[in-house]
């Protein structure tokens, strides 16, 4: 049932009605569960039907025009979520002082991407990107609308209409996509799908919100707003900094077929990471906000997102690595037999998700702003400068090697975040041995199974490999290390 705005929750009922930590992790763990279900997995579909008749090229147009254009569509929208969540204060007024003062840092950048795209369409081989920017530059005039919103149903987490809304759009801009492929336009139904998932999740954000910016507003809480905006905006936008210039330096190195490959990959690998990290990731701004001041609460919260998010991604992403052929196989057309390779290295580069991924979104969590945004930008410069300095060399090795320097870092962070909370570092690493130890003995398994069966039809290798390194993993974690995973699991299903 969708509310009105006069049944809207109060801060007092919201923060009564609150989940537990282990309540929040079990409703993200089962609505990103649907979620995938429902918009990562039949997105994927989408995304391989539309392969079969769009060539690698036109997802490496549409990947280089999106850069831009996800800085606001994306950062922005989390950024503006997250500070509106911060300052806890969800009237009428502040809501449209927050939409208008994100408004006003969207509509220049919406006005220097279409400028842009009639510079770039006159550079030979980039015409098509030239024609996509405009388009993608008016798109993020919404999401101002959109990020209130979405800060409106994260209030008390709801991950169920997040989720919902996800499907919705997905699949209706799935569709659309996939009507104008096998159209004379063919060369425009990813835009047309982005279009169409943008207007359909709007759509269903606002029948459940029924809100819409209004005219009164509080000029002087503008300047708040973007202080808290701002310093979260750099560093969502840092954090994504890397993967972008990654795009870019790709298309300039190398070509935009290169780009296409390496977008599909990452296609690939986002649809194993979303049921697996988006949970976590979702909690720690809704959580930290509840139990700010108590150190022991902060710590608690902490260490049991990390040690469940070790649980689930260190087996995933290791076992993508070693069998990431064989997925590129089967899954892809022919023409994305490159694919193979770069999959293999983004799997390698998650596998340290626990120690680095975290990292700058519980330092903001946890106030650390200052700290978040410094931590952040020595990262990327770090790991751009060495994307940069990287001679000529295969694309898969460019993205590990480019990599390796945060992993470093990302130990410093932790330490940092550790001292804010009065986190023992050896207890902290500890907890997370078991299923350190667990992906080492599947990694065994599988590469003596792989080398078995070499000759073995690439379906059949894949699941095999699959099928035994999941027996392996959950069989080493309940011999030997049976109450720290009953203890993630009553986390995941919200007894703890």
């Amino acid at each position: 049932m969708t509310p009105s705005p006069s049944d809207t929750p109060t801060n007092e009922q919201q923060d009564s009605t609150a989940p537990s930590l282990g309540k929040a992790i079990h409703l993200g763990m089962v609505w990103n569960f649907i979620g995938f279900i429902g918009s990562q997995a039949s997105g994927f579909v989408i995304f391989i039907l539309l392969a079969m008749k769009l060539p690698p090229e036109i997802f490496g147009v549409v990947a280089l025009a999106a850069v831009a254009a996800d800085i606001i569509s994306m950062d922005g929208r989390f950024a503006c979520m997250d500070a509106v969540m911060q300052a806890d204060d969800f009237s009428k007024k502040t809501l449209n002082t927050s939409f208008l003062a994100f408004f006003l840092v969207a509509l220049p950048f919406s006005i220097g991407m279409v400028l842009l795209g009639i510079f770039v369409g006159k550079i030979e081989g980039y015409e098509l990107v030239g024609e996509f920017l405009p388009i993608f530059g008016l798109m993020v005039l919404a999401v101002p609308w959109l990020a209130i919103m979405d800060a409106i149903i994260m209030r008390n987490l709801g991950f169920k209409q997040m989720t919902q809304r996800s499907i919705l759009g997905t699949i209706a801009g799935g569709i659309v996509g996939i009507a104008v492929v096998f159209s004379p336009y063919m060369i425009w139904a990813l835009v047309a799908q982005r279009l169409v998932t943008l207007a359909v999740v709007i759509l269903f954000e606002f029948r459940y919100t029924r809100w819409f910016p209004g005219r009164d507003v509080d000029w002087s809480a503008t300047i708040p707003f973007l202080k808290r905006f701002f310093p979260l905006l750099a560093i969502s936008s840092l954090n994504q900094a890397a993967p972008r210039i990654t795009m870019v330096v790709f298309g300039a190195r190398y070509d935009t077929a290169t780009v296409g490959l390496l977008r599909a990959a990452n296609r690939i690998g986002d649809t194993l990471q979303g049921p697996l990290v988006s949970p976590m990731m979702g909690l720690w701004f809704p959580l930290m906000t509840k139990v700010r001041g108590d150190r022991a609460g902060e710590a608690n919260i902490y260490t049991n997102i990390i040690w469940t998010a070790s649980l689930l991604s260190l087996p995933a992403f290791a076992g993508l690595a070693l069998i990431s052929q064989d997925v590129a196989t089967v899954l892809l057309p022919e023409s994305y037999s490159g694919v193979g390779p770069i999959l293999r290295a983004i799997a390698i580069i998650s596998l340290p998700i626990p120690l680095a991924w975290f990292n700058a979104i519980a330092m903001t969590a946890l106030d650390m702003n200052k700290t978040s945004l410094t931590y952040t930008i020595v990262t990327v410069t770090i790991t751009v400068g060495v994307l940069l300095a990287i001679p000529d060399v295969t694309p898969a090795t460019a993205i590990i090697v480019m990599s390796v320097p945060s992993w470093f870092i990302a130990i410093y962070g932790n330490i940092l975040i550790h001292r804010r909370i009065g986190l023992d570092h050896a207890h902290h690493y500890f907890g997370m041995a078991p299923a350190i130890l667990a992906t080492l003995a599947m990694v065994g398994v599988v590469s003596m199974l792989y080398m078995l069966g070499s000759d073995w039809p690439a379906i059949v290798r894949l699941t095999s490999s699959a099928s035994a390194g999941a027996l392996v993993y959950a069989g080493w974690l309940y011999i030997f290390h049976r109450n720290w995973l009953m203890e993630r699991v009553s986390l995941i299903r919200g007894r703890a």
